[in-house]
């Protein structure tokens, strides 16, 4: 009964009703460590935590600071979990490196030590977008592994390669988000053939693209991004406009370009395949992914699910509930039924994510 009742808290906040742009009141402060690892605490408000949760973020520069994160993880704290919310260098900086994983282990070594964590209970993992490479790394691990009581990934990746390709060009059947170019421009500079000129201003302006257009659905309306590209063009050395005018979409070519790129030898993304984690999977997983994401194919959701070894305890929901980084809406009258229980089951999942068992 207790997970049910966590469950219907989740569904208050969460389902897209007049409630979905409200935050419930929680307590929320900042961790910084030595070592490093910051992260933002949520806990319920005037009630001990009944369990406490990883929430790791995907490739946005806010982290945990983006709106629309900070809410999700204030609705997991109000269900009763003390959320540990990590930010990512790597990620903040729209960088992928073999680093994140390790700033994943440091983040869940610090929620396991942490003081007013519910003693002798599992950790749940929840991770948002490309957050899900470091989730299932941990999920996989035979140390972190057995102390996960679940994980739910949000619009996770199954393909590296493809998730570029489609974020570059979409697939030609599917609206696709133009704002994503210059993060993958940003993670390709290491392999072009000639180095930019003057780099730092050039990632500042890919950066600040960033920061300026996403989250923000209007910027998709009638090419208002290539407004905020024009203004930034001005910051990058003449030498290397070319290059932000491919990644912003200001020049015809920038997805064939950065094809280009990525056949070559030396864009090796191995470290990012989730291929060795799934084969590995200690913790249960839920691969939860919005059918109407423009980001991130939904098919990855059931190709995670497909790849994980024949025992594990994996299963794929496909919802029009929700998109990439947000609530949808309740989708089509007539689907509302399968949508009604896959949020049933999205819930419950989550429940189980914060209740765990013992350690």
């Amino acid at each position: 009964m207790r997970n049910v009742a966590t469950a219907l808290r989740l569904a208050r906040w969460l389902l897209p009703t007049p409630l979905a742009k409200a935050k419930p009141g929680v307590e929320r402060s900042v961790l910084s460590s030595p070592d490093g690892v910051v992260a933002w605490l949520y806990r319920p408000r005037g009630r001990a935590p009944e369990g406490s949760v990883l929430l790791l973020p995907g490739l946005h520069p806010d982290g945990p600071a983006d709106p629309r994160l900070d809410r999700f993880c204030a609705v997991l704290a109000d269900a009763g979990a003390l959320v540990f919310a990590a930010f990512s260098p790597s990620y903040s900086s729209l960088v992928v490196a073999p680093q994140i994983v390790d700033e994943a282990r440091s983040a869940f070594e610090h929620l396991l030590a942490l003081p007013g964590r519910p003693a002798g209970k599992k950790l749940g993992v929840v991770s948002i977008s490309f957050g899900s490479l470091p989730a299932l790394a941990l999920a996989a691990s035979p140390d972190h592994g057995p102390r996960i009581s679940r994980l739910v990934t949000f619009g996770g990746y199954a393909d590296f390669d493809a998730t570029l390709r489609f974020a570059l060009a979409g697939d030609g059947d599917r609206a696709h988000d133009p704002l994503n170019r210059p993060a993958v421009y940003l993670n390709l500079l290491d392999v072009l053939d000639e180095p930019a000129r003057d780099r730092a201003a050039l990632e500042a302006a890919y950066r600040a693209f960033v920061r300026r257009t996403w989250g923000k659905p209007e910027m998709k309306v009638e090419g208002r991004y290539l407004d905020v590209a024009r203004e930034l063009a001005a910051s990058v050395h003449a030498d290397d406009l070319r290059l932000f005018e491919l990644g912003t979409g200001l020049r015809e070519g920038g997805a064939e370009f950065a094809f280009e790129l990525l056949s070559k030898p030396e864009a090796d993304f191995s470290y990012m395949d989730p291929t060795a984690h799934l084969d590995a999977l200690v913790a249960p997983a839920t691969f939860v992914h919005g059918r109407d994401d423009d980001v991130i194919p939904f098919e990855a959701a059931a190709q995670l699910e497909r790849a994980a070894h024949a025992g594990a305890d994996v299963r794929a929901l496909t919802t029009g509930l929700y998109d990439h980084t947000g609530s949808a809406g309740l989708g089509a009258l007539t689907g509302l039924g399968r949508e009604l229980a896959s949020a049933r089951a999205i819930f419950a999942d989550l429940a189980d994510c914060i209740h765990g068992g013992p350690s």
